[in-house]
């Protein structure tokens, strides 16, 4: 049976029990830009350089991916994902405590 795991130092391998096989799994490169969190429900509309438009519906906390790279053939997508959600938000709040801290610590000084 083969197994993906990771490691403490994020490398994901494939490990094959049977065998005893070890291989790295391929780092996918995907020019990932931004990543934005949706405020509430509502539309989501990009119109290109080319006028192309893309467009989508939004639920609160849905996530959307933007991407850098012009040739690929879409420039943002939606993810809808607690795990997703769940992350940014911790990230966002570890930022505000982090803000808080450094303004009390500005207003001390």
């Amino acid at each position: 049976m083969k197994t993906i795991a990771a490691t403490y130092n994020s490398d994901v391998l494939i490990v094959d029990t049977e065998t005893a096989n070890i291989e790295p799994l391929d780092v996918q490169r995907n020019a990932c830009n931004r990543v934005y969190m949706a405020p509430g429900d509502m539309h989501f509309k990009f119109i290109d350089r080319d006028r192309s438009i893309e467009e989508f519906d939004v639920k609160a906390g849905d996530i959307i991916i933007a991407f850098w790279d012009p040739d690929f053939p879409h420039k943002y997508i939606k993810i809808t994902s607690d795990e997703w959600k769940e992350n940014l938000d911790n990230y966002n709040k570890q930022i505000k405590e982090l803000n808080t801290t450094n303004d009390e610590i500005d207003e001390a000084c």
